[in-house]
């Protein structure tokens, strides 16, 4: 039957570099995402991104991949509500709601792709018995449980 390949492989978590800020925002307004238009922390969202992940060596596709994933939010051209967008990555959101200190558009990928900075390879990420995940980095982000 031949090698089973993984749905994933490890490379696809990696930082690409050669996808800047302004190929992520060509992109964006090619797809006529609302994201062409968003603005976080006073810049436009596709640098933003671009510098998270740069920043924690996350792959910028694998992100935007989540928004659609989670939200289908990536492919519409009129911005979602705003609880969607306050848990557009649903990064620490529960079926029984939101863990306190995870809601809010910037900081759902400043959480997210802080995690995934903790990941060196896919196995990490669905062998959960041999990989400890914790829901905050540092006292600044950590959840009040």
């Amino acid at each position: 039957m031949g090698e089973v390949k993984p749905f994933v492989e490890d490379y696809m978590l990696k930082f690409v570099p050669a996808i800047t800020g302004d190929r992520i925002q060509a992109y964006l307004e090619k797809i006529n995402s609302w994201l062409r238009s968003m603005t976080a922390e006073g810049r436009p969202f596709s640098y933003f991104l671009q510098d998270l992940c740069e920043r924690y060596k996350v792959n910028q596709i694998w992100m935007l991949a989540t928004i659609q994933k989670e939200q289908s939010a990536l492919f519409r051209a009129t911005p979602p509500s705003d609880k969607v967008i306050n848990k557009i990555l649903g990064y620490g959101i529960m079926e029984t709601g939101t863990l306190p200190g995870y809601a809010g558009f910037e900081k759902q990928f400043k959480s997210a792709i802080k995690q995934f900075d903790k990941y060196d390879q896919w196995g990490q990420v669905r062998d959960y018995e041999t990989y400890v995940v914790k829901l905050y980095d540092d006292v600044e982000d950590r959840a009040d449980l």
